[in-house]
């Protein structure tokens, strides 16, 4: 509380980062309701709130938030608690709200599931999202559900914003139960004649993206538009030894520093 009441005191700030500090839903209400006070006085542009037990409760305020305050640029909500109902009310505002500033977005390890990868896909066909640059959904029980709806989602805005452009760079999708259909998602934006060659971090791991995805991705790698990637991590995705090799002979050219191929059991990578 005495956070708050400070913030209405203070023009200055632009990065307020009060992670793991076990503040609650009452704690990051009240803050959330000196900025939206103090929203033409203050300059906050980037929140952390990570590790703060918000819950389902702080869901609904950082949902407020969103539909208010329209001066953040980052937004980090990692490890709250949010779960489903509170992910899909913070979604659905992105959803129905234009969030042009916004350009790092976390909210990782939250449990929010597939129904809010509808309502970030729902964001993204709006084009609520154009300069959204890094967003971790790390850790949400998604599903190849949920992850095939997001990715069409931004395969969307590609085709019908070729004015702005996608600008996203970082993906994290690990550890969601993805499967093939949100590889096939992925091939298909990786294959759109208007991507921008923009993705240069794209994180799979600890999925269920299995041989079938893996040949859906190896498509988009016989085309240029594949090859902005940077860092690449498909670690435990149960690949057989056949899809990885073949994979990794793929990646002949482009710019890609850095691939996680762990965990899969492969038999040997080695030539006989």
């Amino acid at each position: 509380i005495n956070i708050a009441k400070a913030l209405l005191l203070n023009s200055t700030i632009e990065v307020l980062d009060i992670s793991n500090n076990c503040i609650g839903p009452e704690g990051i209400d009240a803050i959330i309701n000196s900025i939206i006070k103090a929203s033409s006085t203050i300059k906050i542009s980037s929140l952390r709130i990570g590790s703060n037990f918000i819950g389902r409760k702080g869901g609904f305020s950082v949902k407020r938030l969103i539909s208010e305050y329209s001066n953040l640029r980052e937004l980090c909500l990692e490890k709250n608690d949010i779960g489903a109902e509170g992910g899909t009310e913070i979604t659905r505002t992105i959803a129905m709200t234009m969030c042009y500033n916004l350009e790092v977005f976390d909210i990782s390890q939250n449990c929010i599931q597939a129904r809010s990868f509808i309502e970030l896909e729902k964001a993204f066909v709006n084009g609520n999202l154009p300069n959204i640059r890094k967003l971790n959904l790390s850790n949400n029980s998604a599903t190849d559900f949920g992850g095939m709806h997001l990715i069409n989602g931004i395969v969307s805005f590609i085709a019908n914003y070729t004015d702005i452009k996608l600008k996203l760079e970082e993906l994290d999708l690990s550890i969601n139960n993805l499967g093939s259909r949100t590889a096939e998602s992925l091939a298909q934006m990786f294959l759109n004649d208007n991507y921008p060659r923009i993705l240069k971090i794209l994180n799979l791991s600890d999925n269920k993206i299995g041989h079938a995805g893996i040949n859906f991705l190896m498509k988009a790698l016989q085309f240029q538009n594949f090859q902005s990637l940077e860092h690449f991590n498909i670690s435990k995705n149960n690949l057989k030894t056949s899809g990885t090799i073949l994979f990794l002979l793929g990646l002949t050219e482009g710019v890609m520093t850095e691939i996680n191929l762990g965990d899969h059991f492969c038999s040997s990578f080695s030539s006989t």
